[in-house]
């Protein structure tokens, strides 16, 4: 099963495994389970984060913007071979494993974890993203 959440999220012994899909850390989690891993091919490019920080700061960032401009751009970045692998893995994972896929976002809802979710769950529906 896959689940989602922020880093206030993280309890290692609640998961088999933790995917970190952010493209930096300040530091690792203490990790004595050594269950967690850093998945950066998972999160938005530096372009496309930069260009989202920009939104926000200038209080343009909403649901809309997120739907209509953020997840058909970061979709399309998850077509790469290294972000397809990376999620045929966690797709295959999370049929058997409890899965929690974390960033630094409060709220899901305007998050790039949402739009994981959402391609795993079509994987698991038997759709593809590749066309």
């Amino acid at each position: 099963m896959l689940y989602t959440g922020s880093f206030r999220s993280i309890r290692p012994d609640d998961y088999d495994q933790i995917w970190l899909c952010v493209r930096s850390l300040k530091h690792m989690p203490k990790n004595p389970n050594q269950n967690i891993f850093h998945v950066p091919v998972l999160s938005p490019s530096f372009e496309l984060f930069k260009a989202t920080l920009e939104l926000k700061q200038a209080k343009k960032w909403n649901k809309d913007i997120f739907d209509k401009w953020f997840a058909p751009r970061f979709a399309h970045e998850m077509l790469t071979p290294e972000a397809q692998t990376k999620l045929k893995e966690l797709a295959e994972l999370s049929k058997t494993k409890n899965i929690l896929i974390v960033c630094y976002c409060p709220d899901e809802n305007l998050c790039h974890r949402s739009v994981l979710k959402f391609i795993i769950d079509k994987m698991h529906a038997g759709y593809s993203m590749i066309t």
